[in-house]
């Protein structure tokens, strides 16, 4: 029995060990407790790793975990007393690390079981314990380094995937899966084939496939590419970059997207304005330039200020803009362009001259406008340039204008005032606004009596009528002015006559507004004028008188004439045997004196006869002549004369006198001739204006300058009747003729070579 027990002991004892052994070599913590008050009894250094106390074996466990304390040890006496197990995974107890150390958080996963003391007839506590805080802490890291990625991901602002080799999606934001959508229609998830996707739109798949190889053989790139069906496309900005592992190797690709498409339009738009804005630089009618702020040299200047100042681009860009401005005029520029370059001035104008290549000014207005960089530092300026020479001399004679008019103004105040006639201004309705002094010394009113008044209050009511139609139409605008001759009353009563003048002045709409009358009081020249009418009168009376009496010496002084004449040479044929040589002489001398006075008595008739009022026609004076020279046909042959006629032309006249008029002077021509030498004479004229002037040039004894004022004198002989006979009417009755026309008569003449008479006559319309 001994042995017995022995063996048994001995066995128990090797369970023991056995069992240390297996306590003591387990990876997790364990200790035993035994007894009513669970004592601990074992325990491995594992768990004596993490346990506050190192001194556990033999204390209790209330005494070993004080800080948990009830409820650690209430679990070990419910396992001990009813033999259910407790399991704890990843408990959270605030837990020291060593005795009297701060409590700390820590995790464990551990179990209580009762079991089986051998040899001892009781039961124990089993507790297993591991400390799982390391792992719990990198498992709360890896949570929050995948919600701070997921964040980074979700929060990014672009669309984010990674692909494995296997070419399926490892990762993926939502972005992502949303553009997807938006732009192919499609639901795309972690483990789907990039290059399955897009199998219904081969071009948009093959596009995405040929970058994500790239991707996926090791290249880091960036793309811009536009993507997506017809109507939803957009474009994108995607930066691939491979995935490799700790040891270098290649598991995979990320791509990272951002829509550019906005950015994308507004870069078509700022490159078409920015096309529209060079073309309209370039191809602008006034000049447009931009000007750096570090040495105020043009950047660029487009060709029509090029042109305005002669420069080519390459010489306005060399030369700084101060250079070329007129030095009285740099700092009205310079001053602003300073608070510009500061950034304190966003635009300003200023009127400047340029200086052009060849030295001349060029007035220029420049508007100037401030253009910041992306920072918002002043970067240069635009300035648009136009020329405005023409409006500076425009001004310049508006200036001179304005001095003429005020100069102006105070002349016509100035004649207005003093002028001898009388001035006033008169409104649409005829009412008197201004007179001057002289209008109202002819009307004998004060300007104030007449100010207001309508001019027929002070108009004779016999000219009121055709005054007043006449004004109605010239305020109308039917006429611009007219003229009357009408009677004033003035203020005593009496008439005065007065030619009045009315102009109308227009407005700024082109219609009349007033009317400018000059006044001129003509009643003396009225009075004159019935003088003339009298005198007129009596003189017709009186050249009636003398035609009459001319008809009747004509005809009563002929006859005892030619009673005489008849007689004498009767007396002179009966008794010429009787009578001696003076009788006969004496008969001679009272015939041809009888026949002088008969030639007179006729040059007297024709004289008078000029005065007598014919109606004026066209005739051809090549017709007058040739009638002249008939009846000069025998005079012409006796002188052994010889007359040219050039091509005469046209005129207004009486053909009756006309031919009387060439007449003559040719006649003279012919009979004022030197002896021995034959006669010429020649008819010619030239038209001046709306006259024919004519001549008739002669080679005979010419006229001695003493008796030029005598030629025209009617009855002055220049020569005696033996030497050159005549009447002395014959050049009288041309004056009278010519001037019967309208013309005038004189001559030039120079003694021994001949004379010259000319003659104007009115050209035939």
């Amino acid at each position: 029995m001994e042995r017995q027990r022995n063996k048994g002991n001995e066995e128990v004892q090797d369970q023991r060990q056995l069992l240390e052994s297996v306590i003591e070599n387990m990876p997790a913590g364990i200790f035993l407790a035994r007894g009513a008050d669970l004592r601990i009894v074992l325990v491995n250094p594992q768990y004596q790793a993490f346990a506050p106390r190192k001194d556990m074996v033999g204390r209790t466990v209330e005494e070993v975990w004080p800080e948990i304390q009830p409820w650690f040890g209430d679990i070990h006496r419910e396992v001990a007393a009813s033999g259910v197990p407790h399991h704890a995974v990843d408990q959270r107890i605030l837990l020291a690390r060593s005795h009297g150390a701060p409590l700390e958080e820590r995790y464990f996963t551990w179990s209580t079981v009762r079991v089986h003391l051998p040899g001892t007839g009781e039961w124990g506590v089993l507790t297993t314990a591991w400390e799982t805080t390391d792992r719990k802490r990198t498992e709360e890291d890896l949570r929050t380094a995948g919600n701070l990625l997921n964040g980074v991901l979700e929060g990014t602002g672009s669309y984010v995937a990674a692909v494995g080799m296997d070419w399926r999606f490892l990762v993926m934001n939502s972005a992502y899966r949303k553009i997807l959508g938006e732009l192919f229609g499609v639901e795309v998830k972690v483990g789907d084939h990039v290059g399955e996707l897009l199998a219904h739109l081969p071009e948009e798949q093959a596009k995405a496939v040929a970058v994500w190889q790239r991707a996926l053989e090791g290249e880091s790139f960036v793309v811009e590419q536009e993507y997506g069906a017809p109507g939803r496309r957009g474009f994108f900005e995607i930066r691939f970059s491979p995935i490799r592992d700790t040891q270098g190797k290649l598991i995979g690709a990320t791509q990272i997207s951002v829509d550019i498409t906005r950015r994308k339009r507004d870069e078509e738009a700022l490159r078409a304005s920015e096309a529209k804005f060079r073309a309209i630089f370039e191809q602008s009618a006034v000049g447009m330039g931009r000007v750096g702020f570090a040495d105020a040299r043009w950047i660029d200047a487009n060709a029509a200020f090029c042109h305005m100042l002669g420069y080519s681009l390459e010489e306005m860009r060399a030369t700084p803009w101060p250079e070329m401005t007129h030095p009285e005029d740099v700092d009205l520029d310079l001053i602003p362009f300073g608070r510009m370059a500061a950034g304190e001035l966003e635009n300003y104008t200023v009127e400047k001259r340029f200086i052009h290549k060849k030295g001349q000014h060029v007035w220029t207005r420049l508007t100037l406008s401030l253009v910041r960089d992306a920072n918002g530092r002043p970067e240069y300026e635009i300035a648009i340039i136009e020329d405005i020479a023409e409006r500076k001399r425009t001004e310049a004679e508006l200036r001179e204008s304005a001095e003429w008019l005020r100069e102006s103004e105070a002349r016509f105040r100035g004649i207005f005032e003093n002028a001898a006639v009388g001035i006033s201004l008169f409104d649409r309705g005829g009412k008197l606004i201004q007179a001057n002094s002289t209008l109202c010394d002819i009307l004998g009113y004060r300007e104030a009596e007449l100010r207001g008044r309508s001019f027929d209050r002070f108009t004779h009511a016999e000219d009121h009528e055709p005054d007043l139609t006449n004004y109605t139409r010239l305020m109308s605008g039917e006429m611009g002015s007219y003229t009357v001759e009408k009677r004033y009353i003035r203020e005593d009563g009496r008439d005065v006559w007065v030619r009045v003048t009315r102009s109308a002045q227009l407005g700024p709409r082109n219609l009349p507004e007033y009317s400018i009358n000059i006044v001129e009081d003509i009643a003396a020249r009225k009075h004159a004028e019935e003088e003339r009418e009298r005198l007129l009168a009596e003189v017709q009376r009186s050249n009636q008188d003398l035609q009459q009496f001319a008809y009747v010496a004509s005809h009563d002084l002929q006859e005892p004439l030619r009673m005489v004449s008849s007689y004498m040479q009767l007396l002179d044929r009966k008794y010429q045997e009787r009578l001696d040589e003076k009788g006969r002489m004496y008969i001679h001398y009272a015939v041809d004196g009888t026949i002088r006075m008969q030639n007179l008595i006729d040059g007297l008739l024709g004289y008078s006869r000029i005065s007598r009022q014919k109606k004026l026609s066209p005739v051809d004076t090549n017709a007058i002549c040739a009638a002249a020279l008939a009846n000069l046909e025998q005079a012409v042959r006796e002188a052994k004369g010889q007359v040219s006629v050039a091509a005469l032309p046209t005129v207004n006249g009486e053909p009756t006198q006309l031919v009387q008029l060439f007449q003559n002077l040719i006649g003279n021509g012919l009979k004022y001739r030197k002896p021995e030498v034959p006669p010429r004479v020649h008819v010619s004229a030239k038209r001046e204006e709306g006259w024919w002037t004519f001549a008739v040039r002669d080679n005979g004894i010419g006229i001695d300058p003493k008796h030029h004022d005598r030629v025209f004198q009617i009855f002055q002989r220049l020569h005696t009747k033996e030497g050159y006979p005549g009447t002395g009417i014959g050049l009288a009755s041309c004056m009278k003729i010519v001037e019967r026309h309208g013309g005038r008569i004189w001559f030039e003449s120079t003694p021994g070579q001949g004379s010259t008479f000319y003659f104007t006559l009115p050209a035939a319309n």
